[in-house]
């Protein structure tokens, strides 16, 4: 269960889906996302790319506003 600070963090968080642009990284996505220090992380496995693996361009992604 999520403790009462994660769950007042969560609640004004949203998954959005973009087409991911040239360049776009999980690393540089993570940066902008309002996660803790394991966006990058998150951001993979939301997208099914952990543990390793990048967006290719025009692809439909999951990221986290």
């Amino acid at each position: 269960p999520m403790t009462s600070p994660e769950r007042q963090f969560a609640e004004g968080l949203r998954l959005r889906v973009v087409k991911a642009r040239p360049g776009d990284t999980f690393a540089a996505l993570a940066k902008r996302a309002p996660l803790n220090e394991h966006a990058e992380l998150i951001l993979r496995l939301i997208n099914d790319r952990f543990p390793s693996g990048e967006p290719v361009t025009g692809e439909l992604i999951k990221i986290v506003e």
